[in-house]
């Protein structure tokens, strides 16, 4: 390959005839090397094209090495092309290099495999081999011969087997139809007798709920008469101290600056005087008197607000509708739970945030609102108790709001009562008010409270009970009644509602 190349100063020193015939001679020589690297390309190309045309190649050592070997070759011969035109080119040494280590790794393949390569087998085993194949023939024939006997006996038996069978579908056929017919009966009974055990099953719930109901509403009439009558009864007498004591205080008053006076006008006591009360003890009776009549004072006037919260809580006299101001009930039922709110063992007490807006009076049954302030306050006061927070509070919220669409221009009085307590599953929220379901321990609660509540809300006063809350974070009780009280879609959305 060195003796067809040609440097510029080499070529400078040559006759025109001589540059010519050599380079005839460098062109031909590139074009056969070129061709000879295009016929050593089209192994690995063929291979890809099988690939490509999913045909199946064999993926083994020796088809890696004969085409990386004619892949090698390939760019070998490109190589010694280009560095026929450019001599300085280093990387057709390395070319090489690459081409020997292939050509050396095939060969070594090859040698231990050339024996299998180029075996033949002898005359005396093909003739073995031919006898062997001769007799599978033979086998063969027979085996099908046989088998055709064999087809044919099968055929008889399964025609007969098919008479035999169809008469069997036929009789078949007519038991299904009678025993179709006495399950379409049966299934119409039974779901004549599902349909009437559902309906005695509601039927039965309704009597219960009913019934429970009546007992509730007789408890709590029963207990309002009987809160209604100790109000009474404590009332006046409690009136008549209260009314009394301004009186005691001014008669007390006057006798006191009688006695000062008598004290002026003469210093020295007569002696029974002074046998029955010593002056010293006489001036600690004049202040501690004082200090008695401010304590009954105010132990009457406690009296006073604690009976005016029992009887605006019972308001048994006012059964029909009417306006009445919802945070007069609200604190009232909060007077009466006074005692539970009250720290009790590990627990602090219970701390009551009211944030009130101006509201305007509600027509409503302002008793069984009591009540549904009750069973909610109620309700958080039990939760907070179970989870023992650091910081136990209520939180109670009122507002006034609008409709909740454009077509309702009524007014409505939002309110929130919101405890920290340990708030409700999803599980627990989904069965909230139905009837009879609760989480308290047996005997503790009657799982109608709640119920009671939705009722007196939506079905009384056409608002909506709902309640938000997740385990761990507390729970929320949203109740939205209008203003003016009357006929209402209960298909309106409530969350629009309580959105406002």
């Amino acid at each position: 390959m060195d003796s067809v190349k040609l440097t510029t100063a080499t070529i400078a020193n040559l006759p025109m005839e001589g540059l010519a015939l050599d380079f005839s001679i460098t062109t031909l020589q590139e074009v056969s090397i070129l061709l000879l690297a295009l016929v050593f390309a089209l192994v690995p190309a063929s291979v890809v094209y099988s690939i490509l045309r999913r045909r199946h190649v064999p993926c083994n050592r020796f088809t890696l090495l004969i085409v990386g070997f004619a892949l090698m070759l390939s760019i070998s011969w490109v190589g010694q092309s280009w560095q026929l035109l450019h001599p300085d080119a280093t990387w057709v040494v390395f070319t090489h290099v690459l081409t020997v280590i292939f050509g050396i790794t095939l060969t070594l393949y090859l040698l231990p495999r050339l024996h299998q390569i180029f075996s033949l087998p002898s005359t005396n085993q093909l003739m073995l081999v031919n006898q062997v194949m001769q007799r599978e023939i033979n086998e063969r024939k027979q085996a099908e011969a046989t088998l055709k006997q064999l087809n044919e006996e099968l055929e008889m038996r399964v025609e007969q087997r098919t008479i035999a069978l169809q008469s069997t579908l036929l009789q078949l056929q007519g038991e299904m139809v009678e025993r179709s017919e006495a399950e379409q009966a049966l299934r119409d009974s039974e779901s004549q007798l599902i349909d009437r055990n559902q309906q005695l099953e509601a039927t039965l719930n309704e009597l219960r709920l009913t019934q429970s109901q009546l007992v509730q509403s007789e408890k709590m009439s029963s207990l309002g008469q009987m809160v209604a009558g100790i109000a009474h009864e404590i009332n006046n007498p409690i009136n008549f101290i209260y009314g009394n004591l301004s009186h005691l205080r001014d008669y007390a008053s006057t006798m006191l600056a009688v006695v000062n006076q008598y004290q002026t006008e003469v210093p020295t006591a007569h002696e029974r005087i002074a046998e029955i009360i010593d002056p010293e003890e006489f001036e600690f009776i004049q202040q501690d008197f004082i200090h008695i009549l401010a304590s009954m004072d105010v132990g009457t006037g406690r009296i006073r607000e604690i009976v005016r919260s029992l009887r605006n809580f019972s308001r048994l006299d006012e059964a029909e509708m009417k306006r009445a101001d919802l945070h007069e009930g609200i604190d009232s039922t909060l007077m009466i739970l006074t005692n539970r709110l009250k720290a009790a063992g590990s627990r602090p007490e219970i701390r009551i945030i009211k944030d009130y807006d101006q509201i305007v009076p509600l027509e409503c049954y302002p008793g069984q609102l009591n009540q549904v302030f009750m069973n909610l306050l109620a309700n958080a006061i039990d939760a907070i108790e179970e989870a023992q927070p650091a910081e136990p509070t209520i939180e109670i919220k009122t507002r006034c709001v609008g409709g909740a669409s454009a077509l309702d221009h009524r007014q409505w009085i939002s309110i929130s009562i919101r405890d920290n307590g340990l708030g409700m599953t999803p599980q627990t929220l989904a069965k909230l008010f139905d009837p009879f379901y609760t989480t308290k321990p047996v005997g503790k609660g009657t799982g109608l409270g709640l119920s009671i509540s939705y009722q007196i809300i939506v079905d009384k006063h056409h608002g909506h009970l709902q309640c938000q809350s997740q385990r761990g974070e507390g729970t929320e009780f949203q109740i939205m009644l209008p203003v003016i009280a009357q006929e209402i879609s209960l298909d309106q959305p409530e969350t629009e509602l309580l959105s406002a």
